[in-house]
């Protein structure tokens, strides 16, 4: 069936034919009665992005430093200890903007003070939902229906569909797990990157940076004069896979920098990440695509120290994703020698940004802020989509009146996590999709959109019944018989 959305056709992050395996990790549990509301006094609210429905604020000028992929809330809220390693680590701080030497770059002080802001926080979390519909609300829909549709893959989804009162056929999800992605994207006949990483260990996540390094250096020198008139100058600095037995590399000051980290150092123009723990937890719960994602988002900001570019500090981080996204595109074109990724690879790589965006919570206006997962993956949407000059086109003016993300305003919303009461949200969606597809399904569909059925609770130990079909071991799955989702 043809797409008349006018979306780009590859942005397909699955194929119904074969949904992303990854097994169901959360045992049943029962419903719990929604906690007691109790009034509590607001908190003064801190200061808005434009368009978010609230007078204009000064806007503090950006950090000299690239923030955390995650960060910290605004809230109050500690944040909880890291991890140890195959648990989910931090997105540590990141150094400074400062471009490369001879891009106008002023050398760090002596004793570096002054570089890195607040510790990091952790990175994850469900962003809070915008106050208002803003111009960008297409395309922010489409990033929570893709989140849902990524949150169903990893809790594992059936389908079980019915005409009527003909007999309904259960249909499974495939079964597994992300098996590391060493090669699910990356090219079997790739060629020798010759890339030297300074540190490398040996383990198969080296293979894939230097493959994303040799291809985004080859990208970019296509892709600079294009875009902005001038030959690409390749980075000179270095590529540092950092362990803890290792130095330190530039533009880190202590262990905290570099651990669970990626960035790219202005002052050096080197990129350096972290070996040990960072990649090769989003090569093995993400795989390979992931990695050259991160990567990808690096080169953004090298390009921002080659061209000069100002804006707040998440504006940088929004067009640094959209150039990421852009690079994807290329690659699923089949414009690279290294990689040649599908829809299966990309649902991994966007899981893993919905893990990357600032936690519940977090302000835009925070000096670390990256954006929700939402936001983020907006930016990458519309690089993918458009191409690199729409995110060169990135002004503060074009994208904080389109970011969701908003701090907590009152007490309640930080004592709740965000989080609705459990037993409120799925009359929540309930409306919501109700709503979203009557509006979309006479174009999409060429057909007036029937309501579904309210969503329907079970105990997945005893398990359901659909139609004539018993099922069990699933936690979520769609009755065509009831026109309900099953939960």
């Amino acid at each position: 069936m043809s797409d008349t959305s006018g979306r780009d056709p590859r942005w397909a992050a699955s194929n119904p034919e074969e949904p992303s395996p990854v097994p169901l990790h959360a045992p049943p549990v029962s419903l719990p009665a929604p906690p007691p509301e109790v009034s509590s006094p607001a908190v003064p609210p801190p200061p808005v992005l434009p368009g978010h429905d609230a007078s204009p604020h000064g806007i503090a000028p950006p950090p000299p430093f690239q923030p955390p992929y995650g960060a910290p809330p605004s809230s109050g809220t500690p944040p909880p200890p890291p991890p140890p390693y195959g648990g989910q680590p931090q997105y540590g701080a990141q150094p400074p903007y400062g471009g490369p030497p001879g891009y106008g770059s002023v050398p760090p002080p002596p004793n570096n003070t002054g570089w890195y802001g607040p510790p990091p926080g952790p990175y994850g979390g469900a962003p809070v939902p915008p106050s208002a519909r803003h111009r960008t609300a297409g395309r922010v829909v489409l990033g929570i229906l893709l989140a849902v549709a990524l949150l169903l893959g990893v809790f594992g989804v059936v389908l079980v569909f019915a005409a009527g009162d003909s007999p309904s056929n259960v249909v499974s999800s495939r079964g597994g797990s992300a098996d590391g992605g060493f090669n699910d994207s990356l090219r079997r006949d790739a060629p020798d990157s010759e890339i030297e990483l300074i540190g490398a260990n040996g383990r198969p996540v080296d293979a894939v940076i230097a493959a994303a390094i040799a291809d985004l250096e080859t990208y970019w020198g296509e892709q600079f004069p294009e875009v902005f008139g001038d030959e690409y100058e390749p980075i000179t600095g270095g590529f540092y896979s950092w362990s803890p037995s290792e130095a330190l590399p530039a533009c880190a000051e202590t262990a905290d920098d570099i651990g669970g980290n990626a960035y790219y150092c202005g002052y050096q123009d080197e990129v350096a990440w972290d070996d040990t723990t960072f990649m090769p937890y989003l090569l093995d719960t993400y795989g390979d695509l992931a990695v050259a994602v991160v990567m990808a988002h690096e080169w953004g900001h090298a390009i921002q120290a080659r061209v000069g570019y100002e804006a707040e500090t998440v504006t940088f981080e929004q067009q640094a994703d959209c150039y990421a996204g852009a690079w994807v595109a290329h690659a699923m074109d089949g414009g690279s020698e290294f990689f040649e990724p599908d829809g299966r690879s990309m649902d991994f790589a966007l899981a893993g940004f919905l893990e990357l965006g600032d936690i519940a919570g977090s302000s835009a206006l925070d000096p670390m802020a990256h954006g929700s997962a939402f936001d983020r993956i907006n930016s990458f949407q519309q690089g993918f989509e458009d191409g690199n000059a729409a995110c060169a086109d990135y002004t503060d003016d074009t994208v904080l009146p389109r970011i969701v993300q908003i701090p907590f305003l009152t007490v309640d919303d930080v004592e709740s996590g965000g989080n609705a009461p459990y037993a409120d949200i799925f009359a929540m969606i309930d409306a919501d999709l109700n709503d979203y597809w009557s509006g979309i399904a006479p174009e999409q569909l060429g057909e007036d959109w029937v309501a579904l059925a309210a969503g329907t609770p079970f105990d997945s130990v005893i398990g359901a019944t659909c139609g004539d079909d018993k099922v069990r071991d699933s936690a979520v799955f769609y009755c065509g018989a009831e026109r309900s989702v099953f939960y």
